[in-house]
This record gives C-alpha cells, structure tokens and sequence, in this order.
C-alpha cells in the first residue's frame, strides 16, 4: 500500500526506495539479534528462539534511519515477501537462514 505522501512518485521509483532500505535493515536486524542470544546464553536458554519484536525493529529504523513509520512497515513488509525475514509468532520476527 503506497502512502498518499507517494501519490506523485511513480510505483518502480516507490520501489527502488524501499528496497534500498534492505542491507542496513538486515544489518540492524542482525544486530538486535546478537544482543538477544546474548541474553539468551546468559540465561542458559537455547539460542535458537531468539527473535526481535517487530514494534522494536520498526522503531529502531524510524529512529536510526530518520524514515517514517509507515515506511518502517513497507520495509519490513518487503523484506518477507522477498523471503529474507520471516514473522515468528504474531509479534516477532527473525532473518532467514543465509539472509544476511
């Protein structure tokens, strides 16, 4: 869904822009995941469930990427349709194997 912000720029242009978003969002997103197994191995859990809250990732690129928030959605919208994150829960997320 395309914000009426964007009416004017033309659809492959909207694109290429949150697109260009990918890499340092997979970055952030790798980033917020060492800290959690981090906290994980402190506690002696299992690595393998860590996650990052979706609300958490999206505030993190609103404020380290001074973008939007509706287009902290589209990116984060994006980055699962192109099979590089995956939603775990209804609330958390996590990269894909082989995603960054």
């Amino acid at each position: 869904m395309r914000s009426p912000y964007n009416a004017r720029v033309p659809e492959h242009k909207y694109t290429q822009s949150v697109q260009s978003f990918y890499e340092p969002a997979l970055r952030l997103l790798q980033h917020m995941m060492e800290k959690n197994k981090a906290r994980l191995r402190k506690g002696n859990y299992p690595e393998s469930n860590a996650a990052v809250k979706r609300e958490d990732f999206r505030e993190q690129m609103h404020h380290r990427f001074r973008i939007a928030i509706y287009l902290t959605y589209e990116i984060e919208k994006s980055l699962s349709k192109a099979g590089l994150v995956e939603f775990v829960g209804s609330g958390f997320l996590k990269p894909k194997d082989g995603g960054v």
